[in-house]
């Protein structure tokens, strides 16, 4: 069986141009990154929403500490639920819709932007960790969540501009 070919040393957006590839995250998608970051990260969900949620909490982020334990965890699952389908898809659909609509409930009830964004860094944080650790010789994983996450991000942002 073959070397991965980014293992190879070739310069991913030389290989991108060369087969057509629009750009190095269609060449990631191409080899199986996204599979391989989107199972891990189903496979350690329960994980992840916990410990993501002690974060947020640890953070004295006002809004998520008045929140009850049982109803961030089940905000969260959700979130990242819609982060998974993401990541299995490669492309942020899910993340963007769902954080554009608790972005307008949480709005309503006074609570600012800022602290949804703060919440949203700290589970981040917890999956980029996680993948650091799942994949600790796996440059091309990790790139591939890593620029997932700045288009999560990105994307998370401008659903709650209107807001």
């Amino acid at each position: 069986m073959g070397r991965h070919p980014l293992a190879l040393g070739v310069d991913a957006g030389v290989l991108a141009d060369l087969i057509g590839i629009r750009s190095v995250d269609g060449l990631l998608q191409m080899f199986g990154m996204h599979g391989a970051v989107a199972d891990a990260f189903r496979e350690t969900l329960d994980d992840n929403v916990a410990r993501a949620c002690e974060r947020v909490r640890a953070s004295g982020n006002p809004f998520y500490a008045a929140m009850p334990a049982e109803a961030m965890h089940a905000s969260v699952k959700r979130i990242f639920s819609a982060v998974g389908e993401d990541l299995a898809a490669g492309e942020p659909q899910a993340y963007p819709a769902i954080l554009g609509a608790v972005g307008i409930q949480r709005s309503s009830m006074g609570v600012a932007v800022g602290l949804i964004m703060d919440g949203m860094w700290h589970g981040f944080e917890q999956v980029s960790e996680m993948l650091a650790a799942r994949f600790p010789d796996d440059a091309e994983a990790r790139l591939y969540w890593e620029r997932m996450r700045g288009d999560l991000a990105y994307r998370g942002v401008a659903s709650l501009a209107p807001i």
